[in-house]
C-alpha cells in the first residue's frame, strides 16, 4: 500500500488495536533499525512543523557548535556512544547518527570567506576521521557508520577536500587530504581508489596534480624510514608487526595514489617508472597486477598496454586473466585499424 493509504486504514482502528499492530511491526525489525531508527522517535517523538522550522532558522553559534562537535567526537572514541557509561544515557546512544548528520548540516552552512570556515572545515574533517575510524572500531553499534548517516564515505571526502581546498591548495592541506583518503578505515562499500578518484577530481590544473605527487612521495619517503627503522631494531615492541604491516600498506596505498595521478597526467611512463620504483618487496606478478587494475580505474586501454607490455621486458609472467584481456585488446586494436 502508498503511505496515503496506510494512514486512511489505520483510522478504522482503536488506540488499543493501534498499539498492538505497532509492537508488532517494531518486532519484526532489525536491532540496527530499531535502535537508529525507531527508538528515538519512541522515545522523543516525532517533532512538530514549528520546531523542524525554528530549529532551521535558528542562527548557529559557532563557539557552542565546535566546542559540543569535539565533545562528541571523544566521546565516540572513549565508546560512549557504544559502550555502557555513566556520561551518555543509554537512551541518547543511538541518536549518535541524528548529531552527525545534524553537524555536517551546520558545518556546511559556514560560508567561503566567513571568520569560521576553516575551522568549519578542521570540524568536517575530525568527523570523516571519527567515521573512518568506526569502520575499523566499534565506537558505534554498527561497523559501517557512513551508512548509518545517510552519506557514502565518497560523499563525505569529497565534501571535506573541496571546502579544504577552499581555504588554499597548500602543502598541509594537501598531506591531510592524501591521509585522509590513503591512511584512513573504509566502509563496506568503499575502496581507497574510490577516494582517490573524489581527490583527483579536485585537480583541475597541473599545478594542484604536481602539489599531490609532490606530497605523496613526501609521505611515501616517511612512512619508508619508519618502516627501515623499525625493521632495524633489534628489540622488537610488542605492536611491531601490526605496524610493519601499517606502515607498508600506507606506502602502497600512496604508490597507487601517485600512479593514479601521474596516469590522469596522460604521463602513463612516468606512472610507471614510478610504480615500479616505489612498490615495496612482494611477488613482482601481484605488483604488476595492482598496477594494472589502477591503470585500469584511471587510464585508458593504451594505458594499459603500455603497463603490460613493460612487465613483459621487466621478464614478468602475467596471470592467465591478465594475458587474456592484454590478447582481447590486441585484437580490437587490430580490428579498429581495418575499419
Amino acid at each position: 500500500m502508498k503511505v496515503g493509504e496506510v494512514r486512511e486504514k489505520l483510522k478504522e482502528y482503536d488506540q488499543a488495536e493501534l498499539i498492538e499492530m505497532f509492537v508488532a511491526a517494531y518486532k519484526l525489525l532489525p536491532k540496527y533499525v530499531k535502535e537508529t531508527e525507531m527508538d528515538p522517535v519512541i522515545l522523543d517523538g516525532l517533532p512538530s512543523r514549528e520546531e523542524r522550522k525554528a530549529k532551521q532558522d535558528a542562527p548557529v553559534d559557532f563557539e557552542a557548535l565546535e566546542a559540543e562537535i569535539l565533545e562528541f567526537v571523544e566521546d565516540a572514541y572513549q565508546q560512549n556512544y557504544f559502550a555502557p557509561n555513566r556520561k551518555i544515557p543509554k537512551s541518547k546512544r543511538p541518536k549518535w547518527r541524528f548529531m552527525v548528520k545534524d553537524y555536517i548540516k551546520k558545518l556546511q552552512k559556514v560560508p567561503e570567506g566567513d571568520e569560521h570556515f576553516e575551522r568549519s572545515c578542521e570540524l568536517l574533517l575530525k568527523l570523516y576521521s571519527m567515521l573512518c575510524h568506526g569502520c575499523n572500531s566499534y565506537i558505534f553499534s554498527t561497523d559501517d557508520p557512513f551508512r548509518s548517516v545517510g552519506m557514502t564515505q565518497p560523499e563525505l571526502y569529497h565534501l571535506v577536500a573541496a571546502r579544504t581546498f577552499q581555504t588554499g591548495w597548500t602543502e598541509k592541506n594537501a598531506r591531510e587530504m592524501i591521509k585522509a583518503a590513503a591512511f584512513c578505515g573504509l566502509s563496506r562499500e568503499c575502496l581507497h581508489e574510490d577516494l582517490y578518484m573524489e581527490l583527483i577530481g579536485l585537480l583541475k590544473i597541473p599545478d594542484t596534480k604536481d602539489l599531490i605527487i609532490e606530497q605523496a612521495e613526501l609521505l611515501l619517503r616517511e612512512e619508508a624510514e619508519k618502516l627501515a627503522e623499525l625493521k632495524r631494531q633489534k628489540k622488537r615492541a610488542y605492536d611491531s608487526g601490526y605496524r610493519e604491516f601499517e606502515y607498508g600498506e600506507n606506502i602502497e596505498e600512496l604508490n597507487e595514489l601517485i600512479t593514479g595521478v601521474y596516469v590522469t597526467m596522460r604521463e602513463t611512463e612516468k606512472a610507471i617508472r614510478s610504480f615500479w620504483k616505489y612498490t615495496k618487496e612482494r611477488e613482482r606478478e601481484v605488483s604488476l597486477y595492482v598496477l594494472l587494475r589502477v591503470i585500469d580505474r584511471f587510464g585508458d586501454d593504451a594505458d594499459w598496454k603500455l603497463a603490460y607490455e613493460d612487465g613483459l621486458k621487466r621478464k614478468i609472467k602475467p596471470r592467465k586473466l591478465l594475458q587474456e584481456i592484454y590478447h582481447d585488446l590486441c585484437e580490437k586494436g587490430a580490428e579498429e585499424k581495418t575499419e
